[in-house]
């Protein structure tokens, strides 16, 4: 990872830098990533922003991405449904079974590996892109937290809230 570019991130920086999964993944057909991308990036989703500055270490740690998970068990409303669509394909993914309880990553900016994303993508390029052919979201569509929560499956993920170095309006 660059570190100078992690620590001095500007608005600039941030667009031309990272893939910008959000919309609800619904770029999803421009994946694998631009050239250029680390494998290790942090994803700033368009309403966060860095206030401090940062270090790898906030968001990596011992070959893991660093994220809080909340696990819920009802999916209320339309982006807990989303959710729950993500956190389904991401453990179909891993070789996992389905289930009943599906995680929430913490809201805050998301470290994540591209080589997992784009061996993601690759598995599932059909129901990813499903969602990009929405023009508003849906009950079935997914978001950008199935790449973390897949992370997280494969053993990649510490779980542990990452600082609050920025802010989320």
């Amino acid at each position: 990872m660059n570190k100078q570019n992690l620590i001095n991130m500007r608005a600039d920086d941030i667009s031309r830098t990272l893939v910008n999964l959000t919309r609800d993944i619904r770029r999803s057909r421009e994946l694998p990533f631009e050239p250029g991308l680390d494998e290790e990036f942090v994803y700033f989703n368009d309403d966060m922003f860095p206030v401090s500055p940062c270090s790898p270490e906030d968001f990596f740690k011992n070959g893991k991405v660093v994220k809080g998970l909340k696990r819920h068990l009802f999916s209320f409303g339309m982006f807990k449904k989303i959710c729950r669509n993500s956190d389904s394909l991401a453990r179909r993914a891993a070789g996992l079974r389905p289930s009943c309880i599906y995680l929430r990553p913490q809201h805050t900016p998301s470290p994540m590996f591209r080589s997992q994303c784009e061996k993601l993508y690759s598995a599932f390029p059909e129901e990813i892109g499903e969602t990009s052919s929405h023009k508003t979201r849906t009950g079935k569509d997914l978001n950008q937290y199935l790449f973390l929560e897949y992370i997280y499956y494969m053993g990649l993920l510490e779980d542990r809230r990452i600082s609050s170095k920025h802010i989320s309006v």
